[in-house]
């Protein structure tokens, strides 16, 4: 949607809505990702030269998680 000075109060109001929910999803979506990195961080005991695929593993391996 394209705002301009010729936009309805109404339209302004549907668009500050929509942004509103826009922001509260990748609020979630970043909560959700800084949830899993700190796991996946203590799961390599704080050594952030560990590759992502090994930390995910070791993460697994704590939690108890049994892929296949």
């Amino acid at each position: 949607m394209k705002i301009t000075q010729s936009t309805t109060l109404k339209g302004l109001q549907e668009y500050a809505v929509h942004m509103e929910e826009l922001t509260a999803e990748y609020a979630e979506q970043d909560h959700k990702r800084r949830v899993y990195l700190d796991a996946l961080v203590q799961a390599a005991d704080g050594d952030l030269s560990m590759r992502w695929e090994e930390a995910h593993d070791q993460l697994a391996e704590l939690v108890g998680y049994k892929a296949g």
